[in-house]
């Protein structure tokens, strides 16, 4: 009887610095976003990262302008634009400073 062992084959992980954090691909690193905490992110998840932030921009718009929309329907019919501003500022609705 024989007694061969087969060889031990070596599996090259590749480098975690080459891999993006969400999708788990392997990229050059010309190619991903390294962010704080060792995350890297890759252009295509970026892009969807960008769209994803772009529609929650866009609902948090959307329900401030319903808000004060309720707000303006407070006021009686004929008032001025002064009078809308003010309420507005009343209610809380200031620039943000960025």
């Amino acid at each position: 009887m024989f007694n061969y062992e087969f060889p031990q084959w070596v599996i090259a992980e590749p480098d975690p610095k080459t891999i993006c954090t969400l999708c788990k691909g392997v990229f050059d690193k010309q190619h991903l976003i390294e962010c704080p905490a060792k995350i890297n992110v890759c252009i295509d998840c970026a892009n969807i990262l960008k769209d994803i932030a772009a529609e929650r921009e866009t609902a948090i718009q959307e329900k401030a302008i319903e808000e004060m929309l309720a707000v303006e329907k407070k006021l009686h019919d004929c008032y001025e634009p002064r009078d809308l501003m003010r309420q507005l500022y009343r209610e809380g609705y200031r620039r943000e400073v960025k």
